[in-house]
């Protein structure tokens, strides 16, 4: 799954690095012009604190830091995007299927993972090549002792048929 930063469509901030992306979420900037945008504050939105999204964003990209008490808890991916398609100032995450289904109504930031890098936009071939670097594994575990049903469920979920669902909703397939 790739996490993909997303802006108000009139946004003039097009990429971000990691550390300024950092420096947002835990309140150590302030305002968009820090990041080569308009003056105003940032409306800073991310996902509830019991979402494994919020907590790998908390650990990969804050570096283990605490969020902003500024920060607002979204309930729901989708209240995230509304609410980034109607506020200029406002910067969430959101999985890369649901950022690419909102097209037009937000903007995908690239992302640089250091300042030196190249900025890299979040797709089904960044994600899955690395070079994305707000990006994690998602798993199936199974013990050995599984039924005849949970292995036929994972076998079908790694087929050609179910790695075309996994495209449909949003995810990257593993190969």
């Amino acid at each position: 799954d790739g996490i993909a930063v997303i802006v108000h469509p009139s946004n003039p901030v097009n990429e971000l690095t990691i550390e300024q992306l950092r420096k947002i979420y835990i309140g150590a900037s302030a305002n968009w012009r820090d990041v080569g945008g308009a003056d105003g504050g940032f409306v800073i939105l991310s996902r509830e604190t019991s979402l494994g999204t919020y907590v790998f964003f908390q650990e990969h990209v804050l570096n283990k830091q605490d969020y902003t008490p500024k920060a607002r808890l979204m309930p729901a991916t989708s209240a995230i995007i509304q609410s980034v398609s109607e506020d200029a100032l406002a910067i969430g995450y959101v999985g890369l299927g649901y950022a690419l289904e909102a097209k037009g109504k937000v903007k995908v930031l690239r992302i640089k993972a250091k300042d030196d890098a190249p900025s890299v936009e979040p797709s089904e071939d960044t994600v899955r090549s690395g070079a994305y670097s707000i990006s994690r594994p998602l798993y199936f575990y199974m013990d050995d002792a599984a039924s005849a049903s949970a292995k036929a469920f994972v076998e079908f979920c790694l087929s050609e048929r179910g790695q075309a669902i996994v495209r449909e909703v949003g995810f990257v397939p593993v190969g």
